[in-house]
């Protein structure tokens, strides 16, 4: 008594999520967000978990989402969470696990939803108060990093033109930048100069690198992307900063100048009190077929973090 059924009919579905019939079946066949069991005498039934998906669907559409959009979002949560529970430590840690992991899977649908219609004000602002409730780091790895890769994905995939994608991340790029123009660091404290290289213009996570520096108390500087050939060089000879950190995403650079990284690699190798860094997947491509030395090649931000020769 009182068990919930094992199926349910369409109609028990449209009173159940407050969709219409005809949505339903529009969503099932359109976008196979659903595949609902059929009886012997021809008529849809549906689980719970499909009334779920529905659920689901319905609320990111409500907050602003395409329908398309919020398939795939929710196409990618129930992904991620089949992953997560075949881990062997799941079992362990599930209570938290969850609802961690809800937590910033809703902050991060916010700010998609922003995204999708180009919002930038509506973006600034949901950023900065999540900074402030969250802090800087939980921020920069649980907010910042998995929106910026649902962007790049959307972007990838077509979902999103590249206009979204532009104002979503040169929206993430101006608060970082302001997040790092707010933190105070001590004029004693030691330099790190950071540069996309030449031809290069992936910016963010030297950003990001820049903020964790500064909370541990160093200065930077920035050259910008693409900055002009020589002026890595001449600015490290005249700053003389205790760090490097280069970025290269894509070999761009290196077609439209191919002796540009034997150049920076000679510079560097003169300069033995400053520690290199150089991260990016043009980067780790370029190297796998070129010796490194006298650069730290770094995969990631974390990377960088924790090498002795950093902090």
């Amino acid at each position: 008594m009182g068990n919930k059924p094992a199926f349910y009919s369409i109609s028990q579905v449209a009173e159940m999520t407050g969709l219409t019939t005809q949505l339903i079946r529009k969503w099932e066949q359109r976008y196979r967000l659903i595949q609902p069991e059929r009886m012997p005498n021809g008529y849809r039934v549906y689980t719970q978990h499909d009334v779920d998906l529905l659920q689901k669907v319905s609320k990111l559409v409500q907050s602003g989402f395409s329908v398309k959009n919020a398939v795939l979002s929710v196409q990618n949560q129930h992904s991620h969470l089949r992953a997560l529970e075949s881990h062997p430590e799941y079992q362990q840690t599930s209570e938290t696990l969850v609802s961690d992991r809800g937590m910033d899977v809703s902050k991060i649908q916010q700010l998609l939803a922003l995204g999708e219609r180009a919002d930038s004000s509506g973006l600034i602002e949901t950023m900065q108060r999540m900074q402030q409730e969250l802090g800087i780091r939980p921020f920069l790895y649980e907010i910042v990093v998995p929106f910026l890769q649902k962007v790049g994905t959307f972007w990838k995939e077509g979902v999103w033109s590249e206009y979204q994608e532009h104002i979503a991340s040169g929206v993430t790029r101006d608060v970082l930048i302001q997040m790092r123009r707010t933190l105070r660091t001590p004029e004693s404290g030691p330099l790190l100069l950071a540069a996309c290289v030449p031809y290069e213009r992936h910016e963010i996570p030297l950003h990001m690198l820049m903020i964790e520096a500064a909370l541990e108390g160093w200065r930077s500087v920035f050259l910008g992307p693409s900055p002009a050939e020589g002026a890595i060089e001449t600015s490290i000879v005249e700053l003389q900063p205790v760090c490097v950190a280069l970025s290269m995403s894509t070999l761009e650079p290196v077609h439209i100048h191919p002796t540009l990284i034997d150049e920076l690699s000679q510079f560097a190798a003169k300069h033995a009190n400053t520690t290199f860094f150089f991260g990016g997947r043009g980067a780790q491509a370029y190297f796998s077929t070129h010796s490194a030395h006298p650069f730290y090649l770094v995969q990631n931000l974390r990377d960088v973090l924790r090498t002795p020769n950093f902090f």
